[in-house]
């Protein structure tokens, strides 16, 4: 993928986390095979008042480039400034945040609330780019509303002012990190323009990522918080996209696009209800999944925890808002290794009567009950 000057290599880039990816944590995913790494969200006004705290954030070393430096503010002016000062310190890629929801950056006018003023983000937008020779990037969310209007509107602005790429989560403000993200919009945003345009959310193993590129055609593929303790997604993404298979259980587990195979052995697996009654509910070793086991019914997700993935069961017929809700109750574990997986205090504390097992050749975790199928 070639953004402005910039050419990347196949592979997942990194998504900028505030408090999250600082230069530590960007080295681990460089080495981990990261194509492109961000800063966490620097503010425009700190860098032109002359803030320490923002300016430590463009520290950065040679082994982490190409850098991209996300830069959020609402002022033209200001955020021209600043732009200078991010290309002055030696970044590869300059990012503008149109997608933070959070309220205190909201209330400036910056991050989503310019997805609500094209007027502003043209001015902004042209700004910048009189300001750098820097590839421009900018990084939305899918508007205010869950049409895609807005992203589509200023996805074609951004192109209009010289930007070179676009980063589209398609969640809503509103939303934040809560619900699905909803990828025909980056397949809507795709087909309306000619730069790149990288797909972000839901991507928590490689098998999620082929997926959002088949299915929407997007340039590339952006991680977030998967990657927070767990770097070795990018291994697996690039791996991936050179055609070799995920390894370990879970490259049986997830082949199939990042959900488990109907045809997949069920070592492992749990439903939601065997965990409240400590017992596998009829699904054990023998059991192929989608059987005529209790709660066969049932939609099986995975969502990857410290440790090992939980797999959860949600019922297809359940709204948004009930998946959502039930999203925050995982059922279980698979582990691609053969050590028992590892919970936090918080977790073994709100869910002590969890049933816990771990993937084929590994051993029931003694963190919690074991289970009799």
């Amino acid at each position: 993928m070639r953004i402005g000057a910039l050419t990347l290599a196949p592979g997942a880039v990194l998504a900028p986390l505030a408090g999250i990816t600082n230069l530590p944590f960007r080295l681990l995913a460089r080495e981990a095979g990261c194509v492109l790494v961000f800063s966490e969200m620097v503010s425009a006004e700190g860098l032109v008042h002359g803030s320490a705290n923002s300016r430590a954030l463009l520290r950065s070393l040679p082994a982490e480039q190409p850098l991209g430096v996300q830069l959020f503010g609402a002022d033209p002016a200001r955020m021209a400034a600043a732009a200078a000062m991010v290309e002055s310190a030696g970044a590869d890629l300059l990012d503008i945040n149109f997608g933070c929801s959070v309220k205190k950056v909201v209330k400036t006018g910056a991050g989503a609330a310019l997805m609500r003023d094209p007027a502003r983000a043209a001015a902004l937008l042209t700004s910048v780019r009189k300001a750098v020779r820097l590839p421009l990037t900018v990084k939305l969310r899918t508007g205010w509303e869950r049409s895609g209007a807005q992203a589509l509107a200023i996805g074609r602005l951004a192109q209009e002012c010289g930007v070179d790429a676009v980063t589209i989560h398609p969640r809503t403000a509103a939303q934040k990190f809560s619900g699905r993200a909803d990828w025909t919009v980056i397949a809507a945003l795709k087909q309306a323009l000619t730069i790149p345009v990288i797909g972000n959310g839901d991507i928590f193993c490689a098998g999620d990522a082929a997926r959002m590129l088949t299915e929407t055609g997007c340039d590339a593929v952006m991680v977030g918080r998967r990657a927070i303790g767990y770097p070795r997604i990018f291994t697996e993404i690039a791996g991936m996209l050179r055609g070799e298979p995920v390894p370990g259980a879970l490259g049986k587990l997830f082949r199939g696009g990042g959900r488990l195979r109907p045809d997949a052995p069920a070592a492992g697996v749990v439903h939601e209800g065997a965990a409240r009654r400590g017992r596998a509910a009829g699904v054990g070793a023998e059991h192929p999944l989608g059987g005529a086991g209790p709660r066969a019914d049932r939609g099986v997700r995975a969502r990857p925890m410290r440790g090992g993935y939980f797999i959860r069961t949600v019922p297809p017929a359940w709204t948004a808002s009930q998946r959502s809700k039930r999203a925050r109750a995982p059922v279980g574990v698979a582990s691609d290794t053969t050590a028992s997986p590892s919970f936090s205090p918080i977790a073994r504390k709100r869910w002590p009567s969890l049933l816990v097992m771990t993937g084929p050749g590994a051993k029931t975790s003694s963190t919690f009950p074991a289970a009799r199928p």
